[in-house]
C-alpha cells in the first residue's frame, strides 16, 4: 500500500462520515493530515472523527450557503 506524507496539511472530505469518504478521511489522518469531515450526518461524522483525530462539520454540498458556512468553521478551527 502507498503512504503520503501529509504533515502540516488539512484535508476536507466531503461525505467523509462513512463509505469511500470515511476511508479517504482515515488514509489523510493516517498520514498526518488534519481532517474536516463535511456530511450530511453530522452524529455520524463526529463518531467517525473522533475515531481518526479529525472534526466534523455539518454540510450539505448542494447548498452554496452550506458550503461557505462549513468552509468558515473549518478555516477558523484550522
Amino acid at each position: 500500500m502507498n503512504t503520503y506524507d501529509f504533515t502540516d496539511r488539512v484535508a476536507v472530505v466531503t461525505g467523509g462520515a462513512q463509505g469511500i469518504g470515511g476511508t479517504v478521511a482515515k488514509a489523510f489522518s493516517d498520514g498526518g493530515a488534519k481532517v474536516a469531515l463535511w456530511d450530511l450526518d453530522r452524529t455520524l461524522a463526529d463518531r467517525h472523527a473522533e475515531a481518526i483525530g479529525g472534526q466534523a462539520f455539518s454540510c450539505d454540498v448542494a447548498d452554496f450557503a452550506s458550503v461557505e458556512s462549513a468552509h468558515k468553521a473549518t478555516v477558523e478551527a484550522f
